[in-house]
């Protein structure tokens, strides 16, 4: 079943990571890395507050109700474990810099598609109307858009209004993520895509500035899809990543 989250907490674990999916996303976008988390980390995967259910439910939902979710899920975890390490996707990756700056427990972050800029291209643009009709598109890169919107889409158009709000919020967490992530010390594995149609190329720009962050890119992927040369790079990043904290 599509969506779902995922939650193996390890008893006696000294470490445990946390995934975080963007805005209208899933806890599916972390599958090609999940089978890499060591058994004997404890994870959790979430699925923020207004996802996984209608237009409706993510137009009541709010910044604020993701970020107490993703900070609660940080506290547990770190009430527990010597380490926590923090994953996210797209919005997914500023709350895991603004954990890191309030959390002494974090020990890593591996931010996937960080947008410090956000923009909207014309194939952007596109793609997000075929996914609001329910259309799963012809391209690799549309049908990974598609794949990656845990909201169940509706043809009233009118309905999405109530979206507004949330996404001028994720242009407010970003500039408050570019004034962070010179400031977060634990160290940091960025992975952003030459070709992501929703995060403006100077966010590579600034995150290869601070200097906590290792900065790599994947020159054939998008957002959300990464093509079988870019994947295995991506496993192979994350592979070294969780390798350091074995």
């Amino acid at each position: 079943m599509a969506h779902q989250p995922y939650r193996h907490i390890v008893d006696g674990a000294e470490t445990a990571i946390l995934f975080v999916h963007g805005i209208v996303g899933t806890p599916d976008q972390f599958a090609p890395l999940m089978p890499l988390v060591p058994e004997d980390w404890s994870c959790i995967n979430l699925l923020l507050p207004g996802h996984g259910g209608n237009v409706g439910d993510f137009s009541r939902s709010s910044m604020a109700a993701w970020r107490r979710c993703v900070s609660d899920a940080v506290a547990e975890l770190a009430a527990t474990h010597k380490r926590v390490l923090l994953a996210g996707h797209s919005m997914g990756t500023l709350f895991c810099i603004d954990e890191a700056l309030h959390q002494s427990k974090t020990a890593g972050l591996f931010l996937l598609a960080c947008p410090l800029y956000p923009q909207l291209t014309p194939s952007a643009t596109q793609q997000s109307l075929q996914v609001a009709f329910g259309i799963k598109g012809r391209t690799e890169a549309a049908r990974a858009a598609y794949r990656a919107c845990s909201i169940t889409a509706t043809p009233k158009l009118w309905q999405y209004i109530g979206w507004i709000p949330r996404y001028l919020e994720l242009f407010q967490a970003a500039r408050q993520g570019r004034e962070q992530i010179g400031q977060v010390t634990a160290p940091v594995t960025a992975v952003q895509s030459y070709k992501d149609e929703l995060v403006a190329r100077r966010s590579c720009r600034l995150l290869e500035n601070a200097p906590a962050v290792t900065l790599h890119m994947l020159s054939n992927s998008r957002h959300f899809y990464y093509p079988a040369e870019d994947l295995a790079q991506l496993q192979a990043l994350f592979q070294a990543f969780v390798e350091n904290y074995k």
